[in-house]
């Protein structure tokens, strides 16, 4: 982990997004790359992608979040489980300089079991803020789904 200082930058919140494949949400396949530790980590598909987003901040404790998930299994279900954790899938960010990024995601807040924050589209050029994940991954979505045309973006 970083020091308690670089947790205030603002590189600390900047994730990339690189997508290789996928024609849709569901489907996307590529890495995440969080700048200010210069860790990636591979993910297929969306749900991989929002948990490997969701272990990354809570274990750097940044953003913090206002509420602890709740999961349907109780922990004495849940003892048996194999856990593999990001630490355990990392990569240095340097093998992937080939990659450039789809999408750069900064999550500010992490309010009302969501996230909040500012999503930059590179190749349309484009920014926008988003109140939760969903509308995230829509925003996401807008691109991936629609040959690039970026609908909702505005």
């Amino acid at each position: 982990m970083l020091g308690e200082q670089a947790k205030y930058r603002n590189d600390y919140m900047v994730t990339e997004v690189c997508i290789d494949t996928g024609t849709n949400m569901e489907d996307i396949d590529g890495y995440l790359v969080h700048k200010a530790t210069g860790r990636a980590w591979r993910f297929k598909g969306l749900v991989d992608m929002v948990n490997h987003l969701e272990e990354l901040f809570d274990t750097e404790n940044f953003p913090q979040a206002t509420h602890k998930m709740r999961e349907m299994k109780s922990e004495k279900e849940n003892a048996g489980k194999i856990e593999v954790s990001l630490e355990d899938i990392a990569m240095d960010a340097s093998e992937l300089k080939d990659k450039a990024p789809t999408f750069v995601i900064k999550v500010q807040y992490r309010q009302n079991a969501s996230w909040q924050g500012m999503i930059q589209w590179l190749k349309g050029e484009k920014e926008t803020q988003f109140k939760s994940a969903l509308e995230l991954i829509k925003l996401m979505d807008s691109v991936i789904a629609r040959d690039d045309d970026g609908a909702g973006w505005e």
